[in-house]
């Protein structure tokens, strides 16, 4: 009886809520139109009245209704997209400084993550002398099959061209809306063209100063002095470094859980940012994130099969059919909760049980495997700034293909294992190929899809790698 009632209370409220929201928003929308400049007269009608209706009360209804964080950003994305269609570039521009303070908040958290994430990365390989030789093989097995995703990555986005797909008056206003931080951009690359050398770019990536490093944001010289200092830490006496080690934890634990908190802002983030965008360029270009979802999975499903497949039957002697029925409930799991954390445990359990790898390799490879080891988020990260690139009109020539290639794999290693986490990473891969990040507003409405098959690649990437080692230490099956 009490549930009951509890869900007719619900139904109850949520319709005069989600009504009374439409209200509001048609009474705002008649006094733009009536009495400022900000709405064009001529779309002024009772069509685009009834329309505004709709998307005040399905907003607040659906949104009601929306338990995951995800479904709230598609929700976003959606109403956004029709807020800037009806209202128009005027009111969108008026709110834009709140997807602004958006992407601000994004960067704010990126040194310190990157610097944590990744120096506790090496520090959690142990005494190198002792697992030297198990060691060295798993993290050359990582960073063959992580340039391996990175490639077919960029590959797939040459050859389909998923930006290409919106037209070139879509475009042009596409990158007239970002002209200023385009401009910006360019400015500062002039300002450092002995950068655009693969020799200074080589140099450049050890600092100086680490400190100017970590306040100029350079993100390469971040990542080498994380991996130098995560090296000097193993090598010093484990009771000196303990100290640190705890204090890495700790700002790695704070800045992930800044990273949720921030994720909470999503919708409203999303919101604007596609309202900006639908204002200026039209519903057109959001046709293209239909056709670049379908390149990012279908460039997972080659990995998958030809990569992970042909270690899997060169070195486990294993179809690639039987894995999956194999590791069923942990591609499952990380499919449903995109966390390769959360689903660390169901993983080296399976792995132990299921496909009979050694204890000490399991605990060894996987958990490093889930922290350092993210062929699904690099392929992401490779063909989303490629997608990016192209809508902008910014070209992608050899040089800066290789950047791609470099930055994805090094952004890789120090992906946290959450649900979102690889777009602080995207971020940072565009700011260093000078693309305005406000771009990420196109493909983050449906970044909670290709969130669950990257993290699936990810952990079947794991797995993978468990068997290749245990194949080769002649200890699978054992």
């Amino acid at each position: 009886m009490p549930i009951s009632e509890k869900k007719t209370f619900s139904v109850y409220t949520t319709f005069p809520k989600s009504a009374l929201s439409g209200m509001i928003l048609c009474f705002i929308y008649l006094i733009l139109g009536k009495f400022s400049d900000l709405l064009p007269k001529e779309g002024f009608s009772w069509q685009s009245i009834i329309l505004v209706f709709f998307l005040g009360f399905l907003s607040v209804f659906f949104w009601d209704r929306s338990k995951e964080i995800y479904s709230k950003i598609l929700l976003g994305m959606a109403a956004g997209a029709v807020f800037g269609f009806v209202f128009g570039p005027e009111v969108a521009e008026s709110l834009s400084f709140l997807g602004e303070i958006f992407i601000r908040l994004l960067k704010m958290i990126i040194v310190p993550l990157v610097f944590a994430s990744l120096t506790l990365g090496v520090v959690s390989l142990g005494d190198i002398k002792k697992i030297s030789r198990i060691g060295s093989k798993t993290l050359v097995y990582f960073m063959l099959t992580t340039i391996f995703a990175v490639l077919i990555g960029i590959f797939f986005a040459n050859i389909f061209r998923p930006g290409d797909s919106v037209s070139e008056s879509a475009k042009e206003k596409y990158q007239q809306q970002y002209k200023a931080a385009l401009d910006k951009k360019l400015q500062d690359r002039e300002k450092t063209k002995d950068e655009k050398t693969l020799k200074s770019l080589i140099v450049n990536i050890v600092p100086e100063n680490p400190i100017q490093a970590f306040s100029s944001g350079n993100i390469l010289s971040i990542i080498f002095f994380a991996l130098f200092f995560g090296l000097v830490l193993i090598a010093i006496e484990k009771e000196k470094r303990q100290s640190m080690e705890k204090l890495l934890e700790t700002l790695h634990d704070a800045m992930i859980t800044m990273v949720m908190w921030i994720m909470k802002l999503a919708p409203f983030g999303v919101f604007v940012l596609m309202a900006n965008t639908v204002a200026n360029s039209g519903l057109e270009v959001l046709t293209a994130m239909i056709f670049y979802a379908f390149v990012v999975i279908l460039a997972f499903a080659v990995h998958i099969l030809l990569v992970f497949g042909t270690s899997l039957y060169l070195f486990g002697r294993i179809n690639i059919w039987e894995f999956f029925r194999k590791t069923e409930e942990v591609w499952l799991l990380a499919f449903s909760t995109s966390s390769s954390a959360a689903t660390l445990p169901i993983t080296m359990r399976c792995a132990e049980e299921k496909l009979q790898i050694p204890k000490e390799i399991c605990g060894f490879v996987l958990p490093i495997g889930a922290t350092i080891n993210m062929d699904g988020t690099c392929l992401y990260l490779g063909i989303s700034a490629m997608f990016l690139a192209q809508i902008c009109g910014i070209p992608m020539p050899i040089e800066k293909q290789f950047t791609v290639l470099l930055i994805a794999t090094l952004c890789s290693v120090g992906s946290p294992g959450i649900p979102g986490g690889s777009l602080v990473f995207l971020i940072i891969l565009l700011e260093s190929l000078h693309i305005p990040t406000s771009g990420i507003a196109l493909i983050l409405g449906i970044d909670r899809i290709l969130d669950m098959f990257r993290t699936t690649v990810n952990v079947l990437g794991d797995m993978t790698a468990a068997i290749f080692i245990a194949s080769t230490e002649k200890s699978l099956g054992q």
